[in-house]
């Protein structure tokens, strides 16, 4: 097979995925996805024993070892950002606000994704006190919740029952009345 064919061939392969990968998106998006306000939304059903929530393991800023399962017993979200992520930093203050509201109620678990190089311990806490916020910032050092939930994209959201089981998640950046109403369902 000549160089001209070997490159024709490898192009009609590369077209064959890509249109089986935007058929198989429609049909997994419309099975597992919703629109909330051009966001996509995973819907889980609370009550199912598959939805319960997966434990990982993050560091609060003294390097104390917290685990997702020590928070059960109240409604969690959990929200994936880095301080380098505009939109993540664009959703901070909504969460601050619903922290402050619902922080009593609500543990909320602002999960950072700390690779040591260009998100670093101290520099997330300078970016946190420098803007003001109180919510409790936890440290994936280990990249352990991040993986166990496949984050690959921040920001991201997830929002659990007291129970343990996961109502639903979040992609992109939120508004405060977007949380809030997230939020209600949990209780």
């Amino acid at each position: 097979m000549n160089q001209k064919a070997k490159y024709l061939l490898l192009a009609v392969i590369t077209l064959a995925v890509l249109i089986g990968a935007y058929f198989a998106y429609d049909v997994l998006a419309e099975k597992y996805l919703t629109d909330r306000g051009g966001q996509a939304s995973v819907t889980a059903e609370p009550d199912s024993d598959l939805n319960l929530a997966a434990d990982f393991i993050v560091y609060d800023g003294e390097g104390n070892v917290i685990k997702l399962s020590d928070c059960f017993g109240k409604p969690i979200v959990v929200n994936f950002w880095a301080t380098w992520c505009s939109a993540c930093r664009s959703e901070q203050a909504a969460f601050e606000v619903a922290y402050r509201k619902y922080g009593k109620d609500v543990h909320f678990m602002m999960v950072n994704l700390t690779d040591g190089i260009s998100e670093t311990v101290e520099k997330v806490k300078q970016s946190v006190e420098t803007q003001g916020y109180t919510f409790p910032v936890y440290y994936d050092l280990d990249a352990n919740a991040a993986m166990t939930y496949g984050i690959y994209a921040i920001p991201a959201t997830l929002f659990i029952h007291s129970d343990g089981t996961i109502e639903r998640g979040y992609r992109g950046a939120m508004t405060y009345e977007i949380l809030k109403s997230y939020i209600s369902i949990l209780h």
